[in-house]
């Protein structure tokens, strides 16, 4: 709960996929009614990535992201790569604005959702930082 409250007070956007289980009896262990596996993981960060641009450009902001379909609108992941291929090469030419960079997304967890999306988010510019390094990292953030 204080993660949770630390988020809203920075008015932090958090997307969160869970492990679904039916509350077991007292003692007794509970049982996974839904997972979100690797795909969901794939899905959630390529429509997370569509949302920015459309966030961003609701507030006066052109990015590359708003060229995404959603993924129903992709025959197959191979489709998806190729469109996250072509922004990706329109951020590596262009940039994004200068007061939206760098724009930090965090990805929390180890498991297949988390690595699904992690997936998506690496076919993109990017540079990896640890929470730790991150303050320093934000203070200088050319050439890291």
């Amino acid at each position: 709960m204080p993660l949770l409250d630390k988020l809203l007070e920075l008015n932090i956007r958090l997307v969160d996929f869970e492990c679904i289980r039916n509350v077991a009896a007292e003692g007794g262990s509970s049982e996974r009614l839904v997972a979100f596996g690797r795909y969901a993981g794939i899905a959630g960060a390529f429509d997370f990535i569509r949302g920015i641009g459309e966030y961003l450009l609701e507030k006066k902001f052109q990015t590359p992201f708003v060229f995404l379909g959603s993924t129903y609108m992709y025959e197959d992941y191979e489709a998806m790569c190729d469109a996250l291929a072509k922004i990706s090469k329109k951020i590596s030419t262009a940039g994004l604005p200068k007061t939206l960079s760098p724009l930090v997304i965090g990805v929390t967890g180890t498991g297949r959702c988390a690595s699904g999306s992690l997936e998506v988010l690496e076919q993109l510019p990017h540079v990896k930082v640890k929470p730790a390094d991150l303050r320093a990292y934000l203070a200088n953030p050319i050439n890291k």
